[in-house]
């Protein structure tokens, strides 16, 4: 599985680290692996999802944007995540594409974390 990040104005920063630390924004557009989970389930403790929802994307039009606004922040679009840990994945993705170094993008929004460190 793989993302391909194009277009945007920090394609030096993690792709998977959506939260700015720093007051900006960042956008970007994205393409290859979707594999969004649905159903029951959980991203980070069991039980695990079971099934997801792929398609690859050929073409750099999914976009991201992410913003950080005083004490408020938060992301919209195609986030990218690591797959690479099978006991997570292994229930709706296939044992060959979890490795250290595969990702995939999965629609997600989150427009009111807060920015207060922890």
């Amino acid at each position: 599985m793989k993302v391909v990040r194009r277009f945007g104005n920090k394609l030096d920063r993690p792709g998977d680290d959506p939260l700015l630390e720093a007051p900006g924004f960042w956008w970007e557009l994205r393409s290859g692996d979707v594999c969004h989970p649905v159903g029951e389930g959980s991203w980070l403790k069991p039980p695990y999802f079971t099934r997801a929802w792929r398609w690859f994307c050929k073409w750099p039009v999914l976009p991201f944007i992410s913003w950080n606004i005083g004490s408020r922040g938060g992301y919209a679009g195609f986030k990218l995540y690591g797959v690479d840990h099978v006991e997570e994945y292994a229930g709706f993705v296939p044992l060959s594409e979890i490795y250290e170094g595969s990702q995939a993008m999965h629609m997600s929004i989150r427009p009111f974390a807060s920015m207060a460190k922890q």
